[in-house]
């Protein structure tokens, strides 16, 4: 791990947990599977960017809430949206995006990877997920908000 890596990621998780704004950039340092495990995450304006190699892989275990409001993002960053997972654990608040910008040029608040809230209702209000998003309870996505998943090559197709 890059010397001190471990000390920066815990003060960005931090940070996430206190209601951060602004720019965040979280890198891999050794490569490989990145495992964050954050207890709140509300977040009001700002980008956070997971950087890293097409052969890497991050793993955002939330145990708490996961709230988005106003211009928020969380952008791959050289990394595929396949290899990006937001794993809500256990039961709670719904998992929430707000901010408005959707239609169009949706959306102010945004992720990028696979959502997966099974025990939690779910309210894109606006919200963007680019990626997947997997449900387990109530989803809400209103006029304006997008789910976008692109195919992966050699994927089994449903049905």
């Amino acid at each position: 791990m890059h010397p001190g890596g471990l000390h920066d990621l815990h003060q960005q998780r931090e940070d996430a947990e206190h209601h951060g704004r602004g720019g965040v950039d979280v890198p891999t340092w050794c490569g490989g599977v990145n495992g964050i495990c954050l207890k709140d995450v509300v977040l009001n304006g700002g980008v956070i960017n997971l950087i890293g190699a097409n052969n890497d892989y991050f793993v955002l275990n939330v145990r708490g809430k996961l709230v988005f409001n106003g211009t928020h993002k969380i952008h791959a960053v050289g990394v595929p949206f396949s290899a990006v997972v937001y794993n809500i654990l256990g039961t709670g608040e719904q998992v929430a995006f707000t901010g408005g910008g959707g239609g169009t040029n949706c959306c102010n608040s945004s992720v990028d990877g696979t959502l997966v809230a099974l025990t939690r209702d779910i309210a894109l209000s606006p919200g963007l997920v680019n990626g997947q998003l997997y449900g387990g309870q109530k989803i809400t996505i209103v006029s304006g908000s997008s789910v976008k998943y692109t195919c992966v090559p050699g994927a089994p197709t449903p049905g």
